[in-house]
């Protein structure tokens, strides 16, 4: 399986909109009545700010990246919840300049594990690919393995919406970078479960 580095920061934004409204569109028609029933449906998208290491490609001024990610999967009991999930940071905008733009994409397996007893409180733990890409300097993209683990809380908005506040950290050795990159990023996201 091949991550493919986004190309432009356009198409980054267009394929995050459209990836959000599929899981979106899919979590609603397959949701069961009750919301604990395994084999259920869920989805969250998230977004975070993150301090980024100086190696890395087209840092910008601030040296802060935005993530952007999007999960999706099934409820195997009602404390755990497994699923796909695609990120990325964008560290450097390729607009106007198609030779500045740059990034790190995931692509891991998810796990959101509910350990306290009626809380919303949950330990989240991933793994999979890492590709970091540079369009200074093609070529030069590679993939390689990475986790993740954090923690989030679900604040129950009515019905099967939450928001998810969670502080999640990602560790994993990206190819335009030529070491490990260790990336702790605070956000918020929306999850439908």
């Amino acid at each position: 399986m091949s991550l493919q580095p986004t190309r432009t920061g356009a198409s980054l934004a267009a394929s995050w909109l459209v990836a959000a409204g599929l899981i979106l569109v899919t979590a609603h028609s397959s949701l069961a009545a009750d919301p604990t029933a395994p084999g259920r449906m869920w989805a969250a998208i998230d977004v975070g700010r993150a301090p980024m290491p100086a190696t890395a490609p087209g840092l910008s001024e601030s040296g802060t990246a935005w993530l952007f990610d999007v999960s999706i999967g099934i409820a195997v009991s009602p404390k755990v919840l497994l699923g796909a999930e695609k990120g990325s940071w964008m560290i450097a905008s390729s607009w106007p300049s198609a030779t500045r733009g740059a990034g790190i994409e995931t692509l891991f397996v998810t796990a959101r594990v509910y350990p306290l007893k009626n809380s919303a409180l949950h330990v989240r733990l991933g793994g999979g690919l890492m590709l970091g890409w540079d369009e200074s300097a093609p070529g030069s993209n590679a993939e390689r393995l990475g986790w993740e683990a954090g923690v989030g809380y679900d604040l129950r908005l009515g019905g099967h919406h939450h928001l998810t506040p969670f502080v999640l950290f990602c560790s994993g050795h990206v190819g335009t970078m030529g070491a490990n990159l260790n990336i702790l990023t605070i956000g918020a996201g929306y999850t439908y479960r």
